[in-house]
């Protein structure tokens, strides 16, 4: 799941070759700042990849990739 979710970050926000050594981890907002489109890019990717529906708020309390997971799991 976290290979899926990284490969999602690293189409949807073009990563640059320094933010592509992602893992579990990794602070959500050092790969991608918070904002209002990229809180919607994100969670639509999420929810056409692994059909869950997850709400901004719960978004933004996730610090870490793995607490990402732990969301969509």
């Amino acid at each position: 799941m976290l290979e899926r979710l990284i490969s999602i970050l690293k189409e949807e926000f073009d990563l640059s070759e320094e933010q592509k050594a992602i893992h579990s981890d990794t602070k959500i907002q050092e790969i991608i700042p918070f904002s209002s489109l990229n809180i919607a890019i994100l969670l639509t990717s999420i929810e056409l990849e692994f059909d869950k529906t997850i709400e901004p708020v719960a978004l933004k309390k996730c610090e870490t990739l793995g607490d990402l997971i732990q969301l969509i799991a």
